[in-house]
């Protein structure tokens, strides 16, 4: 202890002799083992006592020897008096980024310190991880700064503060909140700019050297991507990553109304997401479309890629660019789903797809080496609006590749791969349908003041508070002439064919159920994948009612035809499967519209015995409560599926020869057959579900067939119980019979006059 208090316990002599040989240059090697190396560090990390050269050898060594879990954790309890009960420096790593705030060394070493201390969280997002520890000792803010020093930062440097940051946010519970406060989001932004315009001076420069360098496969038959575009990718992957959580936490509280980050999102973000995206979607194309045939029509370019049949070059860039674009998806699908960033998404996607190279401008870019490498086509043989539309649709073209075409990741032995393939396509549908949803909602005359203002927000007291036009600037019309060419319209139906196949593979076969304790097919889709096919199908509702001409294309109808025969026999299935109880249809099939009890409970569930004593026996034999539930969500998936088509098909009757094309194939007949199914099994079920809750029926009998509307009338002047409320599955119905018998009408009015002038050639002949 006396010894303590008077000298070093390793001398700055011998500490120095770690890390700098006899000449006094640093030691490429660790001579010392990670305590002893600690030790020294600790003893003489001052400005006055080792200073800033000492301090950058010595952790050049750390890093080195920070080799494991263990290894981390050493680090982690690395305290400044190495003791952990002691509050007076906290963690020595924090101590030097505080000690040394100017070094680009000694900050870019802490980070990966860091970066490692987080990964030993477990749990995370627990009150006692070691990740909220650091957040709590002010970590994410010297992250933060470290990462405003970007354009000072090495390629590698930039690597580890992003993961820093990643993990920070990512593995604690409050990190996310301190990042939106300490200003993460610009300057997560910045540090994304800054990436792209490391190198030469040019954005991109770094990343065109994955086109440009291909690197040798290892031994192992694996690819070796190196160097600074692998630096980059990884880089802006753990960017991505941060900014989008910040993007989507909870806002703090304010009078604006605002819920989540990503509502009061800045243009500075948006262009890093968006021009992140082309980027990386151009470098996928011109690296997997490797062929010289990159310049052909993407339709005829709509073939399986087997990921193992690739060459181990494109399969690394596709392992490393996958997680990049999931993120840039998935932030931009955040940044969508608030309606008033839309026109700022256009802006971004337009400004980053018009701009000469990369970058914003072309002053310091050559353009036709930046396009040649990047797009296959000098830009000096290309017109500005064919360059424009050729770097949208390969962002089109990158996300069809991976959601349509990639298939066998699964070789690859990474379960990760395949959700991120999985999440990505949620993320590229979701904001495709956000991007491409006509204002409908809107009245025109609204539409119409709104368009008026600058900022799309209206004025007056006129009702048209709130209102965000998408206004028709050639931002938005540059970016919807990519959107309706045809490429997305196919990437909607080909995830939406093969969703649907693999929903119903039972009913390909058998059609029916056969056993009674086993309805083969009746069973519901993953809410996630359904809810993808569902977001697939919207998109071609909303492409429908433009000049897409393959949204509206006999392809099209025939495959959304198929899905309609499905659903028909899923729901004629239900009603049998219901009807078989005891020979009864309208009893037992009432029990899918009896309304959610006042606890949340639906009807007839577990732990109610009357409501069990009233089922039939034979019913209650073959259906257990969790089978029922199954059936349920069944049904109304199939109405919610129905509900798409048949707003798809409106679409098409509303384009020129679009009631030609559903009357060649015969779609009219499968609406009218659900229709009849409709009307004639489940309207009078819908009615005897209302009898067993006690509602008014007196007005309506089973035999009127207008039922519904008098249904929901008696509903309307019931008193607010449980009992009177009409069901989610009765009001989805209903809706889904007047939707459909206005199609019906639709298609009859139009199709009329072709018959009527077709008469007069008959009677010449």
């Amino acid at each position: 202890m006396f010894r303590r208090c008077i000298c070093s316990l390793i001398p700055y002599v011998e500490a120095k002799n770690l890390f700098f040989n006899e000449l006094g240059k640093p030691l490429q090697q660790p001579t010392a083992p990670l305590p002893r190396v600690l030790k020294a560090l600790g003893e003489h990390y001052a400005p006055l006592s080792g200073g800033e050269t000492f301090v950058e050898a010595a952790m050049s060594h750390v890093i080195q020897l920070d080799r494991s879990d263990e290894d981390s954790k050493l680090i982690a309890s690395w305290y400044r008096d190495a003791s952990p009960s002691s509050g007076v420096g906290g963690r020595m790593v924090l101590e030097l980024m505080r000690a040394y705030p100017h070094s680009v060394a000694v900050r870019e070493f802490s980070c990966r310190c860091l970066a490692n201390i987080c990964q030993l969280s477990s749990p995370p997002h627990d009150e006692n991880c070691l990740a909220e520890s650091l957040v709590e000792e002010g970590s994410v803010e010297h992250a933060l700064g470290t990462a405003a020093m970007a354009a000072r930062l090495s390629g590698r440097g930039r690597c580890w503060v992003a993961m820093a940051i990643l993990n920070l946010v990512c593995l604690s519970r409050t990190g996310v909140a301190r990042a939106a406060v300490a200003g993460g989001e610009s300057v997560l932004s910045d540090f994304i700019f800054t990436i792209l315009e490391a190198g030469d001076g040019d954005r991109g420069a770094d990343l065109l050297n994955l086109i440009q360098k291909k690197h040798p496969a290892e031994e192992n038959g694996g690819a070796s991507l190196a160097g600074s575009g692998r630096e980059v990718c990884i880089a802006l992957d753990a960017t991505l990553g941060a900014l989008t959580g910040v993007l989507a936490a909870e806002a703090p509280e304010n009078a604006q109304g605002i819920s989540y980050n990503y509502e009061k999102v800045n243009y500075g973000t948006v262009d890093a997401i968006v021009r992140t995206l082309v980027l990386s979607s151009a470098l996928l194309c011109q690296i997997v479309r490797s062929d010289g045939n990159s310049d052909a029509l993407f339709s005829q370019r709509c073939n399986v890629v087997n990921f193992p049949d690739l060459s181990p070059h494109q399969q690394t860039v596709i392992v490393m660019l996958l997680p990049l674009l999931h993120k840039a998806w998935m932030a931009l699908c955040y940044i969508c789903s608030h309606t008033e960033n839309v026109p700022m998404v256009c802006e971004s996607l337009y400004a980053a797809s018009s701009a000469n190279g990369v970058g914003e401008s072309g002053d310091h870019v050559n353009p036709g080496e930046q396009d040649e490498g990047l797009m296959g086509v000098p830009s000096g043989s290309v017109p500005g609006e064919r360059r424009i539309t050729s770097r949208l649709s390969r962002v089109v073209e990158a996300a069809r590749f991976l959601v349509n075409e990639l298939e066998g990741l699964q070789a690859v032995g990474d379960a990760e791969l395949l959700s991120l393939q999985r999440g990505l396509s949620q993320s590229v549908m979701e904001c495709m349908g956000r991007l491409t949803a006509p204002r409908t909602d809107v009245p025109e005359d609204r539409l119409r003041v709104s368009a008026t203002t600058a900022s799309g927000a209206a004025v007056g007291e006129d009702g048209s508070d709130g209102i965000s036009a998408v206004l028709p600037t050639p931002a938005v019309l540059g970016v919807m002439e990519v959107l309706v060419s045809g490429d997305l319209s196919r990437m909607a139906l080909a995830t939406a064919v093969r969703l649907h196949a693999d929903l119903r593979p039972a009913s390909q076969e058998g059609g029916t159920c056969s056993s009674p304790s086993d309805p083969s097919y009746l069973l519901p889709q993953d809410s996630d994948d359904f809810h993808l096919l569902i977001r697939s199908v919207s998109v071609l509702n909303h492409l429908a009612g433009t000049d897409d001409e393959f949204a509206r294309s006999a392809n099209t109808v025939a495959a959304l035809q198929v899905m309609l025969r499905g659903a028909l026999d899923g729901m004629n299935d239900v009603a049998w499967l219901y009807a078989r109880g005891d020979g009864t249809r309208k009893g037992d099939l009432a029990e899918l519209f009896q309304p959610a009890t006042e606890t949340g409970e639906e009807s007839f569930g577990a732990g109610n015995k009357s409501d069990v004593e009233r089922r039939p026996p034979n019913l209650k034999a073959c259906l257990s409560e969790g089978r029922e539930a199954q059936l349920r969500l069944f049904f109304m998936q199939q109405v919610v599926l129905v509900g798409q088509i048949y707003a798809v098909l409106s679409g098409v009757l509303q384009a020129p020869g679009g009631a030609h094309t559903i009357a060649e194939l015969n779609t009219i007949d499968t609406v009218k057959a659900m229709q009849r199914c409709l009307h004639q099994v489940y309207a009078p079920a819908m009615m005897r579900g209302k009898e067993r809750c006690g509602a008014d029926l007196t007005t309506t009998t089973s035999e009127e067939t207008d039922y519904p509307t008098a249904a929901v009338k008696a509903n309307e002047n019931d008193a607010p119980s449980a009992a009177g409320k009409p069901s989610g599955a009765e009001s989805s119905v209903y809706h889904l019979m007047e939707f459909g018998d206005r199609l019906i009408s639709h298609f009859e009015m139009v199709n009329q006059p072709s018959v009527s002038r077709a008469a007069p050639v008959q009677r010449n002949e």
